[in-house]
């Protein structure tokens, strides 16, 4: 049974992790990836993040700073399908390898610049860190509340959020052009794609003064201590889990009050007389939604995302072995490829260019003059 993106081959040059994370879940589809590294960095040590985010990919090491290298790059982006680029906007233009110069060789191509804030703009030469867009976008904030003070997340939600953006658009892309016949440039922007994270919640722009903070709180959808330093998150909206909610905790005349203060007052004091655990198991069987906050080696365990597929098993010559999150789009049950260890840099160098014509002959010379 073939993988949804059995014979896509693409070339992954120059991105960091939301590229990276993008190609993983294409590659996990079936995508040959083709990670082109800097040779200066073949010693690096394989990190956590290249570890997961590497995996079922090949890797080579080009100079793409030597006319040997770009021509190399140039002969392999004519072969094949997407290009995922991750330089600042008018880097590969400049050094030879942008979309206009791919598009020479291979008029099908698709090509997705992924960038910090895109080619266009006051900023599209701003360096780019997470954090940063989370503070300019508004998301920092509605993650904690417009009440309480923002804090430094422990998730890179910027640049998982802009690989799954740009995983759909590539494979939006391919669709296209198998209509079509033609390739295409994508200008893809991490600003835009943490932004358009708060359509499904902040999309219609509003005065601050609007809802006062005290007023968008729900003691029935909220986040709550518990005995032994946990937490627990409820989102007993519902009527009928509302009202058993509160008759199990001997109040049933808090379901239907509108002291919102006083129904809150109740649960903080309350949720406090056990630790979060001993809470899910006494209310979830009421049909009462709530859940323990989990640490995320915690979340590893949960027999709902076993159960799914979601964590996987493997081993790396370097790190040994380890479980990882595994990606949630599944489109061909059981057709995933299975999935490579994480690649040290320009291990794939020979094998790849030797797919184009390059001998070893060559090879040696490419070597030597510092290209691969």
């Amino acid at each position: 049974m073939m993988s949804s993106l059995d014979g896509v081959t693409i070339l992954d040059v120059g991105t960091l992790t939301p590229g990276k994370y993008c190609t993983y879940l294409l590659a996990d589809l079936g995508a040959d990836v083709i990670r082109v590294e800097r040779p200066v960095s073949t010693t690096r040590p394989v990190d956590d993040e290249d570890l997961i985010l590497n995996q079922g990919k090949r890797s080579i090491a080009l100079n793409l700073r030597t006319d040997a290298g770009k021509d190399l790059f140039l002969r392999l982006a004519a072969g094949s399908d997407i290009v995922i680029e991750g330089n600042r906007p008018g880097t590969a233009d400049r050094n030879g390898f942008g979309y206009q110069a791919v598009k020479q060789h291979n008029e099908r191509i698709i090509y997705c610049a992924l960038s910090g804030y895109g080619a266009t703009g006051p900023l599209s030469q701003a360096p780019a860190y997470d954090l940063i867009f989370l503070g300019l976008t508004g998301l920092l904030q509605a993650l904690t509340g417009s009440a309480t003070t923002p804090l430094n997340p422990e998730a890179y939600l910027a640049d998982g959020v802009s690989g799954l953006t740009a995983a759909y658009a590539v494979t939006a892309a391919l669709f296209a052009r198998e209509r079509s016949g033609r390739g295409t440039f994508i200008d893809l922007a991490m600003f835009d794609s943490t932004f358009s994270l708060l359509a499904v919640s902040h999309g219609i722009r509003k005065k601050p003064d609007a809802v006062p903070a005290a007023q968008t709180a729900s003691p029935l959808y909220d986040v709550y201590s518990a005995a032994e330093d946990t937490y627990l998150v409820l989102g007993a909206i519902r009527t009928s889990s509302r009202q058993a909610l509160f008759s199990h905790l001997g109040r049933p005349e808090l379901a239907e009050s509108i002291d919102t203060g006083e129904m809150h007052a109740f649960l903080r004091q309350a949720f406090l007389a056990k630790p979060a655990h001993a809470w899910v198991t006494e209310l979830a069987p009421l049909d009462i939604e709530i859940g323990r906050v989990n640490r995320p080696d915690e979340a590893f365990d949960h027999p709902q995302l076993r159960q799914r597929g979601m964590i996987g098993a493997t081993s790396h010559p370097d790190a040994g072995e380890f479980e990882f999150i595994r990606p949630s789009v599944k489109t061909v049950p059981g057709a995933q490829k299975a999935s490579t260890p994480a690649p040290r840099i320009g291990e794939h160098t020979g094998e790849v260019l030797q797919s184009i014509g390059v001998d070893e002959a060559q090879l040696s010379a490419l070597r030597d003059e510092g290209a691969i």
